[in-house]
């Protein structure tokens, strides 16, 4: 939201596309080492909640993102997700 120019947020975007990246199979790794441990099989309903919300965050994300670009310009994206992110925490 503070960004000075449009490079900062790019350099920002790819740095945030590595972390995001590495959220899914982090995750998908976590449940099967704990499966492995515990001789349990893997919950499926647990594995499909990370697939579901991939899915329809992948659907509204960008449509939202246009709303709220026409709605008060690319500063109100972060001025929205910044204090959702933290609200998530």
């Amino acid at each position: 939201m503070l960004a000075p120019n449009l490079w900062v947020l790019v350099v920002s975007r790819v740095l945030l596309g590595f972390g995001t990246s590495a959220a899914y199979p982090a995750s998908m790794s976590v449940l099967r080492t704990e499966s492995e441990r515990t001789g349990a099989k893997s919950p499926t309903g647990i594995l499909a909640i990370p697939s579901v919300s991939n899915q329809v965050i992948a659907v509204i994300g960008p449509a939202l993102g246009g709303l709220l670009i026409g709605a008060g310009g690319w500063h109100l994206i972060f001025g929205i997700n910044v204090p959702l992110a933290v609200a998530c925490l």
